[in-house]
């Protein structure tokens, strides 16, 4: 595994899990596991992701998007790849983001 999970982006995980799996089991556990499979593939391919310009943080961050909405969120040229934030594009990402100490 050549990639680590901050606690948040662990945290992250789990409450997206536990949310779809309030109206789908089976989807959660797609879901789950279709983010797993970006963080392999980003490990292969980190340059994959897009930067945004409305997010600004000292440490260059990279986006990923996966089913649709959630964007894996990683430092870009960390290794291993450090995945900082997994979260849904609904919510309001620059505030999660930016306001993130492990950001600073």
């Amino acid at each position: 595994m050549n990639y680590t999970l901050s606690p948040e982006a662990q945290q992250d995980l789990l409450e997206i899990e536990a949310y779809i799996s309030q109206d789908n089991y089976d989807a959660a556990f797609k879901v789950v596991d279709a983010i797993e499979a970006a963080f392999v593939m980003l490990v292969e391919n980190p340059m994959l992701g897009h930067r945004r310009r409305d997010i600004k943080t000292i440490k260059p961050v990279r986006f990923w998007t996966v089913y649709k909405h959630y964007q894996v969120v990683y430092l870009e040229g960390s290794s291993p790849l450090s995945i900082v934030r997994i979260v849904s594009g609904y919510r309001n990402v620059p505030s999660l983001i930016e306001n993130d100490p492990q950001m600073q």
